[in-house]
């Protein structure tokens, strides 16, 4: 449990540095260790509602921090992932 909030200290920390809430920078992650990673798995990932995910990547969206891929043929499926400029070290 002690390592559990270290943890979640650290995120906050370093969230609150690039100016984002914790759960986007836990998103972040998520993404960029799973490219075109689909919202639902996402949300299983984070262990979060689809909706509340969605809206997460609705704000990163419009913060250019990802990208929702609409895959030709396909508009029910959004991959989402780190834009190109975007996947920094």
């Amino acid at each position: 449990m002690e390592i559990n909030k270290a943890y979640n200290r650290l995120v906050k920390f370093d969230a609150e540095k690039l100016g984002i809430t914790p759960v986007q920078l836990k998103a972040l992650f998520k993404i960029n260790n799973n490219p075109d990673i689909s919202l639902g798995e996402l949300a299983e990932k984070l262990r979060l509602t689809n909706s509340t995910v969605s809206g997460v990547i609705d704000r990163l969206v419009h913060s250019g921090l990802v990208e929702r891929v609409v895959p030709p043929g396909n508009r029910r499926t959004f991959p989402i992932n780190l834009p190109s400029d975007g996947k920094k070290t």
